[in-house]
């Protein structure tokens, strides 16, 4: 073989590594990125991939069609500082000590998601959009980016400086900017994303003309609209070719009572309207797609998960466990759930009550003292109908 062909040969070889890498095909397994995408007070069975024929959700039922669906999983505590911090953790409430919104800071001692991953060198950045997840409580440790621009916040019905927040749109702005720099730079990244628009009050958005939610301003019209937000964030992945190593979680913190059991919003109850929540897990040529898990998950389990996705062990120990064996089509052991709520003790003075670790079988959610949910049990305060925020 003469020199000059040897020289072709090689070029051609470097080129189709260098566009197959550019395509995420090459170096899968050491460079996965995560885009966290947390939905505020959005309840599972208001998209379409969980059986709402009316939801106008594409986008999240397109990743739940590219990914894993768990259609039994539940929030530790239906308020979004608490619900985040066992997210970001992985530690249940009592564990990491932010029970109530706006009342506690993160310990200085509890590691994050977030640094655990900077710490093997991700570029993390977060985009939150509201007040009550502000860096003053404590879950920016470990986020090298931590955007909490409320400047353009929306109006409020009721003042009050917890509810305050960004409509979607500009936190998704953001986070495009951000990530348009992190698809350029080396090494992988961590992006969370806080899109909050389901929770009251509720807008109209001039996106959604043209649809049955057009000019209407109610709880699936906002869905819809944060739905659109998602689908930005998952074009821009297939535009710069980061999809097939990105690791993309899409799940709420808590759900809304919407009048369920007379709760119009969340936070004094713990029955299944506000403790489901959906949970979509997609990462090709790892996590199966069009696959739906019946067995019964928490939000504690999403930290462990993530590191076991990503390859990394650390010294940190968690009280859930890594859903890869559902992700991957293995079998996945139910176990019992925790949840709490401490807000109605602290808004009434009404006696505490928490989670019963027992397994039944019921599927009940009257206004009693207990509410069970399938093979999870969970203990109810007394109802209430007066409103104070809840985050």
């Amino acid at each position: 073989m003469s020199r000059r062909v040897v020289i072709i040969v090689a070029l051609v070889a470097l080129g189709s590594a260098a566009w197959l890498k550019e395509r995420g095909w090459l170096g899968r397994a050491t460079a996965r990125n995560v885009l966290l995408i947390t939905l505020d007070t959005t309840r599972a069975d208001h998209l379409g991939c969980y059986g709402d024929r009316d939801a106008l959700t594409p986008a999240l039922d397109g990743l739940a069609a590219r990914g894993t669906v768990f259609e039994q999983a539940f929030t530790s505590c239906p308020q979004t500082l608490a619900a985040h911090a066992t997210i970001l953790t992985g530690l249940q409430p009592p564990e990491h000590g932010l029970r109530i919104n706006g009342r506690q800071r993160l310990a200085a001692g509890i590691p994050t998601l977030a640094e655990l991953l900077a710490a093997r060198g991700y570029r993390t950045a977060a985009f939150v959009a509201a007040f009550v997840l502000n860096s003053k409580f404590g879950l920016d440790r470990g986020f090298q980016v931590y955007d909490e621009d409320l400047s353009g916040a929306q109006p409020q019905e009721v003042q009050e400086r917890l509810s305050v927040y960004r409509s979607g749109s500009q936190v998704v702005d953001a986070a495009l900017a951000w990530l348009e720099k992190a698809a350029g730079a080396p090494g992988p990244f961590f992006c969370w994303v806080h899109l909050y628009d389901p929770h009251y009050p509720h807008f109209a958005h001039e996106e959604l003309a043209g649809t049955p939610f057009a000019a209407k301003a109610s709880y699936d019209a906002e869905i819809a609209f944060v739905d659109r937000q998602v689908a930005r964030l998952t074009a821009f992945l297939e535009a710069r070719h980061l999809a097939p190593r990105t690791l993309v979680i899409a799940v709420a913190d808590h759900g809304e009572g919407i009048g369920d059991h007379g709760e119009m919003e969340h936070g004094y109850l713990l029955n299944e309207e506000v403790l489901r929540v959906p949970l979509i897990v997609t990462l090709p040529g790892i996590v199966r797609g069009g696959a739906r898990v019946e067995t019964m998950v928490s939000l504690v389990d999403l930290a462990p998960t993530v590191l076991d996705l990503l390859g990394i062990s650390t010294q940190a120990r968690f009280p859930g466990r890594s859903l890869r064996p559902a992700l991957v089509g293995e079998h996945l052991e139910p176990l019992p759930s925790y949840a709490e709520t401490q807000l109605p003790y602290s808004a009434y003075r009404w006696p505490l009550s928490r989670a019963s670790p027992r397994r039944t079988g019921s599927t009940s959610g009257r206004r009693a003292p207990r509410c069970t949910i399938g093979p999870r049990t969970v203990v109810s305060c007394t109802t209430s109908r007066a409103r104070v925020p809840s985050g």
